[in-house]
């Protein structure tokens, strides 16, 4: 439940039968999600060329972690380079990700 929010019928029910009329809540979890590799290409970017592919394990997770209840960052593909991904890691987050459709 939402900080101030007083939930559904049932959420309420539950507080009640367990005797409880506060609770502490808590902000969702962030989440980054960082793909690497030189072969990744964005999503509605150009099409793959020869030897590419589509970031799509990054969709995927990112999805799974809105279904876990936290907040996905999905961050730039970065190539495979060590310093690349040590200076990605260490930057300041990336906006929130978009909503993606439910598979």
């Amino acid at each position: 439940m939402a900080s101030g929010c007083l939930g559904a019928f049932g959420d309420v029910a539950l507080l009640g039968a367990l005797g409880r009329t506060r609770v502490d809540v808590y902000r969702a979890p962030v989440v980054a999600i960082l793909s690497s590799g030189d072969e990744l290409v964005e999503p509605d970017g150009p099409p793959p060329a020869r030897g590419q592919v589509t970031n799509s394990n990054g969709i995927a997770l990112a999805a799974a972690v809105r279904a876990l209840g936290a907040e996905p960052r999905l961050l730039p593909v970065v190539r495979d380079d060590a310093d690349a991904v040590r200076a990605r890691r260490c930057s300041p987050p990336a906006a929130p990700t978009p909503s993606s459709p439910s598979a």
